[in-house]
Formats: structure tokens, C-alpha cells, sequence
């Protein structure tokens, strides 16, 4: 089953997948055999941001990477954001539910 994720999301997607929430026994024993492919088929419409990030890391790796070769001669990857410099902080009252 994980051989089936990293063949449909890319092998980056374990480097963004929080363990916590995707365990071994999840993938394993949890979610059917079936439920693989509808899974990720509902992280590609929901998160294709997580599906780009896995593929541009898939790309870096390249296959001695993935293969688990040395990547020391990488250049180091980043995150760019585009936010505003003004952040504009907006009070809201508490409801009395």
C-alpha cells in the first residue's frame, strides 16, 4: 500500500505526511485496500498545494535520492511565501452560546 502512495502522490508525500496522523498501522491494517486509491484521490483534489510540494521533491531527490544514495550535494531547498507586510489583526467578540 505504500508502494501504491508513492507511485500516486510521489515519494516526497512521506516527508509531508505528519506521522502522527498517517501511522504505519493506518496505511496497514486501518484503511482497506480499496480505500488507498479513493484516499489519494481526495488529497489530490483537496491539497494539490501537498501534491505539487511532493512532486517538486520527488524532482530534487531524483532517483538516487529516493533510492536512498547521498543528496549532500543538493542545493538546499526552501519555502517561499508571499505575505503581506502590514498584517491586519481584526478583534471579534465572543458570542454568548
Amino acid at each position: 500500500r505504500w508502494y501504491e502512495v508513492a507511485q500516486g502522490l510521489g515519494w516526497g508525500i512521506f516527508t509531508l505526511m505528519p506521522y502522527e496522523y498517517f501511522a504505519n498501522s493506518w496505511i496497514k491494517q486501518t484503511i482497506r485496500a480499496w480505500g488507498v486509491h479513493l484516499w489519494m484521490e481526495l488529497v489530490k483534489k483537496e491539497r494539490p498545494d501537498v501534491c505539487a510540494a511532493s512532486k517538486v521533491l520527488d524532482d530534487w531527490l531524483g532517483p538516487e535520492g529516493i533510492s536512498g544514495g547521498p543528496i549532500s550535494g543538493k542545493q538546499t531547498l526552501s519555502i517561499e511565501l508571499d505575505i503581506p507586510l502590514d498584517p491586519v489583526v481584526e478583534e471579534v467578540e465572543d458570542s454568548e452560546d
